[in-house]
């Protein structure tokens, strides 16, 4: 569930599940989290935290930067 104390991010996400022809649930089911969630991120912008990020990005087959440009991590 959204948490929403944080800031909405622009993100790539939408973008990258469907050019992989992925629908928000087996994306869900691939990242270890709920449709809700993915649709959350996509639709509001809702930024999860960093190991979800990492873990969408491996479901998906790329780097965090890719779907949160701003983000970095070190």
């Amino acid at each position: 569930m959204p948490d929403n104390t944080r800031v909405p991010a622009k993100n790539n996400l939408r973008e990258l599940r469907q050019d992989r022809n992925l629908p928000q649930w087996g994306l869900a089911v691939r990242a270890g989290t709920s449709a809700t969630t993915v649709s959350a991120i996509e639709r509001w912008g809702y930024k999860p935290g960093v190991e979800l990020q990492e873990r969408i990005a491996t479901a998906l087959g790329v780097n965090v930067a890719d779907i949160w440009p701003e983000v970095s991590h070190e």
